[in-house]
This record gives C-alpha cells, structure tokens and sequence, in this order.
C-alpha cells in the first residue's frame, strides 16, 4: 500500500502536468481561429477586426454556423462547430440580431495575429500556478493526512478545470467533458476542505462526505 501511494506521490503531478501541456497547445494552436469568439449561450463576445470577414458584430447570437445548428452543438460533447472549414472558405452565419434573424457571410480568416495575441495575453497560465502548488503540497505539507490531500486534490482538480475550460467552447479533445467532471468534483471537494481548514468546524455524519461524492459522480454522468 504504502509503494502504491509512493507511486501515485511521484506520477500525478507529471500526469497532471502534460494534461496542461496539452491543453495549452490545444488553446493556442487547435482551437478554430474563427475570427470572433463567443459564449456557452452562443452570444458573439468580441469580433477580433470587425467588418474584415464579414458583417458580425458584437452581441450577435449565433443560431447556426454553416450545417451546424447551434443548439445542437451546445447539448453535444463531441460535435465541432468549424469541422473542414478551410481558411478563407466562406459561411454562412445564422444570427439573431436586435431581434431580427440574419444571415451573415463569413470569411473564415483561420490562423490570425489579431486573435493569437487574445490567446497569448488570456490567462492560459493560471493552471500551472496551481500545478506548483499541488507539487509543492505533495513535497513540502507534513503530515500527509486528510488535510494534505485535500489540498493536494485541490490544486490539481483546480488546474484542470481551468485548463479545460479554455477549450471547452470549441469540445475539442472531450475538454467539455472533462472540465464538467472536474467542476462536478470540485464541489465536494472545496466544501469539505473549507470545513477541514484551517481547523475542523464540526464533525460530519460518516455517510455525508461519500453521499456527496456519489451525487458528484451522478452529476458528471
């Protein structure tokens, strides 16, 4: 048991860790450069050079992006929105506009200067701030108690979510998935961390913290 646990110590940061790597390439190479960016509601956040690529602008709600229709895309975790979308190949965009629908054609600008450097400025780094600080609970907070993992539990899941989380409005590599199930993870976690740290508010039914694992694990499901 005690190797077993060694082990874990010693490969879940380097786990965790190239998980981030990945994700990060992911965010700032695979990720469509559609020229404009939006929310999880489809609303069209910021054109990156209005009026180069078409008439979009800002605060358009998307309804369909060439085939794809937008709620379809929204209640999937697998569908791509720009799937063999060619640079400079033209869209059709469906929007709703001060309240009028509208078809917009859309130049697909692909790889951009403008839209990079929104990905280079974006907080792409914060998940490894968390990554060293799991690593450094790992090595550093003694004893390596409920409180230690807790904490450790803590940096990590963190990390992921965040690092997840910036491509989860493209679903690539599943990132929607995965940032949903580290959310979903994260709510028992915090919560019984608040209640351990910095020291033990009240003591707790033995069936409370796996109840709310369990209903964890139905909400990821």
């Amino acid at each position: 048991m005690k190797l077993e646990r060694s082990f874990l110590e010693k490969n879940i940061s380097w786990a965790v860790l190239l998980l981030l790597i990945v994700y990060t390439l992911g965010f700032v190479v695979e990720k469509p450069y559609a020229g404009f960016s939006y929310n999880q509601m489809g609303i069209v956040t910021e054109v990156f050079e209005p009026g180069v690529y078409g008439d979009l602008r800002k605060g358009d709600r998307l309804q369909q992006v060439g085939d794809v229709v937008w709620e379809e895309f929204r209640h999937s975790q697998t569908q791509l929105l720009f799937a063999g979308v060619a640079e400079n190949e033209e869209i059709q965009l469906h929007v709703w506009r001060d309240k009028m629908p509208l078809v917009v054609a859309w130049r697909f600008p692909g790889r951009n200067w403008a839209e990079l450097r929104q990905r280079l400025n974006s907080e792409w780094w914060l998940p490894y701030i968390f990554w060293l600080a799991g690593v450094a609970t790992i090595w550093l907070i003694r004893p390596k108690g409920r409180l230690w993992r807790l904490l450790t539990g803590f940096h990590f899941l963190t990390a992921v979510w965040f690092v997840t989380g910036t491509l989860s409005s493209s679903h690539l590599w599943y990132s929607i998935f995965i940032s949903h199930a580290a959310l979903w993870l994260c709510l028992p976690l915090y919560w019984q961390l608040h209640l351990q740290y910095p020291q033990p508010l009240f003591s707790l039914p033995k069936w409370a913290i796996p109840t709310l694992y369990g209903a964890a694990g139905v909400g990821i499901l």
